[in-house]
């Protein structure tokens, strides 16, 4: 993604077990009062009386080992559930996606820790999301993909070969995989990764159109090809690192999604796939403390969850939005006045 200009970079995702305890949030249903309000911070607050029809949400207990409590949200039959971790944390069957810097330097290849059906379900999202881009492009002209995008800087043409180079990448990566080596997203480093998006950029629209579509024809071409033991053991290179490809499906989705947004061509965070904001909000939501402002706490719920302070000090804002445009404000991409400016993703 362009992280210079819109700070979209990786984040350390946090996961843990399915508890059997879970609150569902719907109308009308209601867990037990607390006595004190979950905050993110790995704190708890005082909790004020919940409302009427609402459900409070009973304070994360300190994990023994492992940093901080964290939160899983799914679609369910009433709509979003958040489920809150109550157990110690088993390693050897947590489930937690891991990002690019996840690995240490020099501690080799973080293990595989993507549920195999949930990476076939990634999959899916990601074939999906790649033909619904392609034919909501299919009728641009060369004046359209000359036009700037929502990225500052970058044109539609910047976006779409952008999106293109992307799926590249992972192409290299997973046929390194699959016969047993490790590359890099860009072996040739951050410059030539620019370059050939400039290169390609002022293209005409059949040509970027041509390029988006075989690019992700290889990508899901690969996808098919690698086996669970290559999602098991396979690995990329970052710097000195080598970590997991793991979650490589559903960082290839966020691409995808986030970046048909940036076209600016009338898509928007609300048309987003449910499964999809469903699976970047509990890994992205943990890690928003870090991001307020410093000695700021906000007050969110999310589609109609119970309240979750969020940060350190006072509670400075108190808001209520849909999950779609949560994950919006996370990536960066909204203008809510009424939500404070996030630092760096990271």
């Amino acid at each position: 993604m362009n992280c210079a200009t819109q700070q979209i970079a990786s984040t350390a995702q946090l996961g843990a077990r399915w508890c059997r305890r879970s609150i569902k949030l719907g109308p009308g249903v209601a867990a037990p009062a607390p006595a004190r309000r979950t905050s993110l911070s790995g704190r708890s607050r005082p909790a004020s009386p919940a409302a009427p029809g609402t459900a409070s949400m009973s304070a994360m207990p300190r994990q023994p080992s492992g940093g901080p409590s964290t939160l899983r949200l799914a679609v369910g039959a009433t709509g979003l559930r958040l489920t809150l971790p109550h157990e110690p944390r088993d390693d050897s069957i947590r489930r937690k996606e891991t990002e690019l810097h996840d690995a240490e330097p020099g501690k080799g290849c973080a293990m595989s820790s993507v549920a195999p059906a949930t990476r076939t379900e990634d999959i899916a999202g990601v074939v999906a999301s790649h033909r619904a881009l392609y034919d909501a492009c299919a009728g641009l002209d060369d004046e359209t993909v000359r036009a700037p995008s929502l990225l500052p800087g970058w044109s539609v043409g910047h976006v779409l070969t952008h999106v293109a180079r992307n799926a590249d990448s992972f192409v290299r990566v997973l046929d390194a995989a699959r016969e047993g080596k490790v590359s890099a997203q860009y072996p040739d480093g951050q410059a030539s990764r620019d370059a050939d998006i400039e290169a390609g950029a002022a293209r005409p629209a059949s040509e970027l159109l041509a390029d988006l579509a075989s690019s992700n024809a290889r990508l899901e071409e690969a996808l098919a090809a690698t086996t669970q033991d290559v999602w098991a053991t396979g690995a990329l290179r970052r710097g000195d690192s080598e970590v997991s490809i793991s979650d490589l499906p559903i960082r290839r989705w966020q691409e995808v999604e986030v970046h048909r947004v940036d076209l600016g061509l009338g898509y928007g965070p609300e048309q987003w796939p449910e499964r999809f904001v469903v699976r970047r909000l509990e890994v992205m939501l943990p890690g928003l403390a870090a991001r307020l402002p410093a000695g700021m706490a906000l007050e969110l719920r999310v589609d109609d969850s119970p309240p979750l302070v969020v940060g350190d000090g006072p509670v400075e804002a108190r808001v209520q939005r849909p999950s779609h445009a949560v994950l919006a404000w996370l990536y960066g991409r909204s203008s809510d006045p009424q939500l404070p400016v996030l630092g760096a993703w990271s």
